[in-house]
C-alpha cells in the first residue's frame, strides 16, 4: 500500500516538474530568441517602405507594407494568416454598405407609409364633402317649403313695423339730446378761445399774426436743439474722467495679475533648480541617461544602408544641411552614401536596415535600473515635487 502511495506521488511529482520545465524552457524561448527585424524605403516619385519583423524561425511573422498611400500590415502564426488589414478594411466597407442599404431600405417604407397615410386622408376628406353636401341640400329643402307655406304679404308688412319703431327710438335718445350737448360744448369753447385770445393781446400790446406765431413756434424749437446737443456735450466730457479711472483700474488689475503669474514661474523654475541640483536626482537622472543608451544601442540596427540625393535649390542652405549632417558621421559612418546638390530642389534615395531585438537584455538592464538605490530615491524626490508644484 505504502509503495503504491509512493509511486502515485513519483508521478505526480514528475507531471509537475515535467510541466515547469515545459513553461520555463517557453519563458527562456521567449526571453532568449532574438525578433528579427528588416526594412527597407525608397523615395523617388512616391514613398515606399517593406518591412518585416519574424520571431523563432518564422513561427509569428509580421510584414508591412507603404505604397501610394495604402498601409497594409499582414500578421501569420505558425503559417496561417491571423490578421490582414486589407480584409479588415474590406469587411469594414462591406458592413457599411449593408448599413447604408438598411437605412435605405427603411427610409423607403417610411415613405411609403407616409404616402399611404396622405391618400386615406384625402378618401376621408372626401367623403366629409359629400356628407356636408347632402346635408346643406336637405336643409335648403326644407327652408324652401317652410318659406313656401307663410304668406309673403305678411313678412314684408312685419318687417316695416319694427323698422319705424327702431328708427322713432334712435331719434328720441341717440340724436336729439347728443346733438344739443354738442352744440352747448361747442359755444362753451368758443367764449374759453375768445377770452384766452383777449387776455394775450392785453399781456402782448400787439395783435400777432399766424405768420409770426408759426415763426416763434420754430426759433423755440432751433433753441430746445442747440441747448439739447450741448447738453449731451456736456454729458460726455462729464464721462471721459470716469472712462479713464476705469481704464486705469483695469490696466492695475492686469498688471497685479502678470506679476502673480511671474512670481509663480520663478517659484516653480527654482524648485525645479534644486530639484536638479540635489546630487541624489544627478545620479538617478545620469543611471536612467545610460540605461535609456544602453537599450537604444541594443535596438539599433546592426547593418545600415543609406544612399541619398538631396538639394533645397539654394546652395546656402544645401551646405548648412550638409554640415549638420556631418556632425552625425560618427553614428552612421560609411554606412551612409550622401550626394548634395547645389543646383536643383531634390530628395531622392533608399535606405535599408536590418536588427534585432533580444527581450532578455531588455530585461536585464531594466530590473538594473528599478533595483538602483539612487532611481528609486529619484522617483520618491520626483512625487514629493509634483506635490508641492
Amino acid at each position: 500500500m505504502i509503495n503504491l502511495i509512493l509511486l502515485i506521488l513519483k508521478i505526480l511529482v514528475i507531471i509537475l516538474a515535467s510541466i515547469l520545465g515545459i513553461l520555463l524552457s517557453l519563458v527562456l524561448i521567449v526571453l532568449l530568441v532574438p525578433i528579427r527585424y528588416q526594412m527597407y524605403g525608397e523615395k523617388k516619385d512616391e514613398i515606399r517602405l517593406e518591412g518585416k519583423a519574424s520571431w523563432l524561425l518564422h513561427l509569428i511573422y509580421l510584414r508591412f507594407t507603404y505604397e501610394s498611400n495604402k498601409f497594409i500590415i499582414r500578421l501569420r502564426i505558425f503559417g496561417k494568416l491571423f490578421y490582414d488589414s486589407q480584409n479588415y478594411n474590406d469587411k469594414k466597407k462591406k458592413i457599411k454598405r449593408e448599413k447604408k442599404k438598411k437605412n435605405k431600405k427603411v427610409k423607403a417604407g417610411k415613405r411609403r407609409g407616409k404616402k399611404s397615410r396622405k391618400v386615406n386622408k384625402e378618401n376621408e376628406d372626401k367623403v366629409r364633402t359629400s356628407r356636408e353636401i347632402k346635408e346643406n341640400r336637405i336643409a335648403e329643402e326644407a327652408a324652401d317649403n317652410v318659406v313656401g307655406k307663410v304668406n309673403p304679404g305678411y313678412i314684408h308688412e312685419a318687417i316695416d313695423d319694427i323698422k319705424d319703431t327702431i328708427i322713432e327710438k334712435a331719434k328720441e335718445e341717440f340724436i336729439e339730446e347728443p346733438i344739443e350737448k354738442a352744440m352747448d360744448k361747442d359755444k362753451e369753447k368758443t367764449d374759453k378761445d375768445k377770452r384766452d385770445n383777449s387776455i394775450m393781446e392785453s399781456i402782448d400790446g400787439t395783435n400777432e399774426t399766424e405768420e409770426d406765431s408759426w415763426d416763434f413756434h420754430k426759433d423755440s424749437e432751433t433753441y430746445k436743439g442747440l441747448f439739447g446737443k450741448i447738453k449731451a456735450f456736456l454729458q460726455k466730457i462729464l464721462k471721459i474722467p470716469k472712462k479713464i479711472i476705469e481704464l486705469i483700474t483695469k490696466i492695475k488689475n492686469s498688471i497685479k495679475k502678470l506679476y502673480f503669474i511671474i512670481t509663480e514661474i520663478l517659484e516653480k523654475w527654482h524648485k525645479i533648480k534644486a530639484f536638479l541640483k540635489n546630487e541624489v536626482n544627478k545620479k538617478g537622472i545620469k543611471n536612467t541617461f545610460r540605461s535609456i543608451k544602453k537599450i537604444f544601442n541594443h535596438i539599433r540596427p546592426r547593418k545600415l544602408k543609406i544612399d541619398v540625393e538631396f538639394g533645397t535649390g539654394d546652395p546656402c542652405s544645401t551646405g548648412q544641411l550638409l554640415g549638420g549632417l556631418a556632425v552625425f558621421y560618427g553614428y552612421y559612418g560609411e554606412a551612409a552614401h550622401i550626394v548634395p546638390n547645389f543646383e536643383t530642389a531634390i530628395l531622392e534615395g533608399t535606405i535599408f536596415c536590418k536588427g534585432r531585438i533580444r527581450l532578455f537584455t531588455l530585461l536585464i538592464i531594466c530590473i538594473k535600473l528599478i533595483f538602483n538605490r539612487e532611481f528609486r530615491k529619484l522617483i520618491e524626490n520626483f512625487n514629493a515635487f509634483k506635490e508641492e508644484l
